[in-house]
């Protein structure tokens, strides 16, 4: 039926929680464990958010020390730390979560006080890194501050400022994100 929505419990089991609590299912009669009881509802609470429109759409993240570590327009193409090293292995995986955060459907934008050219350069040509401009809906790198960036990147969007997570290393921005546009997260 077109109303029934189906919960799958294999990739929650998958994750090597344990199904049942024998205790609980003696003295309380619980047929599920704890930890299964919280995972499945985590899962229907995404569920729900979903399909009542209150899902956030967008990943806006900042590119310096929150994409790749190091400052682009000081460091190059070459210098910005994408893989290898601790440092460099960490922004590395946060690349792929981002990138598997995006294969389910969210839209990432890039927003950086940086060089357009530059980061298009960086996302295209850096050999390890995990993410290309292609991957990416929108990017806005200029000078401006970033609270308009990001308005006008949901704009061409044709979303809701409130649809909108922000991914930023320094917490100036984030203040001031967070002051001009209480409604981003």
């Amino acid at each position: 039926s077109a109303g029934v929505v189906v919960i799958d419990l294999d990739p929650l089991l998958g994750t090597g929680i344990s199904v049942v609590d024998p205790r609980f299912e003696v003295y309380a009669h619980a047929h599920l464990s704890d930890a299964v009881q919280v995972a499945y509802a985590r899962e229907l609470g995404h569920l729900v958010r979903a399909r009542t429109g209150k899902a956030k759409k967008v990943l806006a993240l900042d590119l310096d020390e929150t994409l790749w570590g190091g400052v682009l327009g000081d460091d190059g193409v070459e210098g910005i730390e994408v893989a290898g090293g601790r440092r460099g292995d960490a922004f590395h995986r946060f690349q792929r979560v981002v990138k598997q955060v995006q294969s389910q459907g969210v839209l990432l934008a890039a927003v950086s006080k940086n060089d357009q050219e530059n980061v298009i350069a960086a996302l295209r040509d850096h050999p390890e890194m995990a993410l290309r401009d292609t991957d990416f809906a929108q990017i806005a790198a200029n000078w401006q501050p970033k609270p308009g960036n990001l308005a006008a990147v949901v704009r061409s969007l044709n979303l809701g400022i409130d649809s909108v997570v922000f991914a930023d290393d320094n917490p100036a921005e984030r203040a001031l994100v967070a002051q001009e546009l209480p409604e981003v997260t």
